[in-house]
């Protein structure tokens, strides 16, 4: 979803939904549930990005 709605064409709610065969509002709310999650752990993601570029860690 977030990928649609921010990495493609900005597609909107009612787009992701009718792609997904989802419920527009589940979309809203799970939009709002990864930005939360996003919010609450941003700090530990921008340290993964961190070590990744500067080839600390490997996967």
């Amino acid at each position: 979803m977030i990928y649609l709605r921010f990495f493609t064409k900005n597609l909107e709610r009612d787009e992701i939904a009718q792609i997904m065969e989802l419920n527009p509002q589940s979309v809203s709310n799970h939009l709002q549930a990864a930005f939360k999650t996003f919010r609450e752990n941003w700090t530990g993601f921008v340290l993964l990005l961190h070590l990744i570029s500067t080839g600390k860690i490997f996967f």
